[in-house]
């Protein structure tokens, strides 16, 4: 049933919010299409280039044993991720009030 997608061994692999199925096949050497065929086979149809949503990285990640982290793209935060083994995100640090702010 395999589509010659490579399998991970919980290794992380961090992804933008939005990112696409081609920018998951970037990180992990592989090519788009066996991305896609994959999707195909766990009941989703999804284009390489298209953004798709967390859940969706979330699931492929743990179809093919990558721990896939969900990074804000603005403040490089780590929002979410299905390991369950490591507990910790990076914050931004905070960056006062906007200069618009009135009390």
């Amino acid at each position: 049933m395999s589509s010659g997608a490579p399998r991970g061994q919980g290794q992380v692999v961090r992804l933008s919010r939005g990112a696409s199925l081609s920018d998951f096949a970037d990180k992990i050497n592989a090519n788009p299409g066996s991305l896609v065929q994959e999707m195909f086979n766990l009941g989703e149809m999804v284009t390489a280039t298209q953004s798709v949503s967390d859940d969706t990285l979330l699931l492929l990640g743990e179809h093919l044993g990558f721990d896939v982290q969900i990074v804000s793209p603005k403040t490089r935060t780590v929002s979410c991720s299905r390991s369950s083994t490591s507990t910790s995100t990076r914050r931004s640090p905070r960056t006062g009030w906007s200069a618009g702010h009135r009390w």
